[in-house]
């Protein structure tokens, strides 16, 4: 990997603690496409590169595991993660399926009471989004979905829609952070909601789909290019 004096000189402005500074660092040349997926994460090698020792690169490779941006195997060198696996492909257009049905099944049965906490939250979703709050958001993000699942008529569409939102927190958090995502993201959340408000089931269906096809395609587009850089 090139060495990266602007990165080394900059490591400890501001008030950031190292660890977080080499989290975002490595984080960000995650997401950029500076290492690209599958590449090996060598502790020794990044350390010298940042300048830092070698505790805050573990650390930071820990945290990126956490958050799906890293795969680590056990007795085998940690990786960056190969984020469009055919297997979360399924799992994301299984996802879109379950959202267009749930968001339908909103538009018809929710009450008034429910609608405006959905408003709410979706609301609070937005805030955390724009202040810069990553937490908050997921946490009112998740909120505002399982409201919406919780209209669906088939208890079992309601777990499955719950499980698989949770099996794909990981790729969430990487495609949010995605250049552009985020605004996509707050758009297709007011488009859902302002659907279900109204009523219209057919508009609700159609932008609750849409929201995680876009997801899907956006994902996979940004890191097959990754890919071949």
């Amino acid at each position: 990997m090139k060495k990266d004096t602007d990165t080394i000189v900059n490591l400890l402005d501001d008030y950031v603690s190292l660890q977080d500074r080499v989290y975002e660092i490595l984080r960000d040349w995650i997401l950029s496409g500076k290492l690209a997926p599958n590449t090996p994460l060598n502790t020794n090698q990044l350390s010298r590169q940042l300048n830092v020792s070698r505790t805050p690169v573990r650390d930071a490779v820990n945290r990126l595991v956490s958050v799906g941006l890293v795969t680590k195997v056990v007795h085998k060198e940690a990786k960056v993660a190969d984020f469009m696996s055919e297997e979360m492909y399924e799992i994301f257009k299984t996802r879109a399926a379950l959202e267009g049905i749930a968001a339908n099944s909103a538009a018809r049965y929710m009450n008034d009471a429910a609608k405006e906490k959905l408003v709410q939250t979706a609301n609070r979703a937005e805030e955390c989004s724009l202040t810069g709050d990553e937490a908050g958001f997921m946490e009112f993000d998740q909120e505002m979905h399982f409201l919406i699942y919780a209209s669906m008529k088939t208890p079992i569409l309601q777990d499955m829609a719950k499980q698989l939102y949770i099996m794909a927190k990981h790729n969430r958090v990487t495609g949010y952070h995605i250049e552009g995502r985020q605004t996509q993201v707050l758009q297709e959340h007011s488009n859902i909601v302002s659907a279900i408000e109204r009523g219209n089931a057919d508009q609700a269906e159609k932008a609750g789909y849409q929201h995680l096809y876009n997801a899907i395609m956006y994902m996979r587009e940004q890191f097959e290019k990754l890919k071949y850089q």
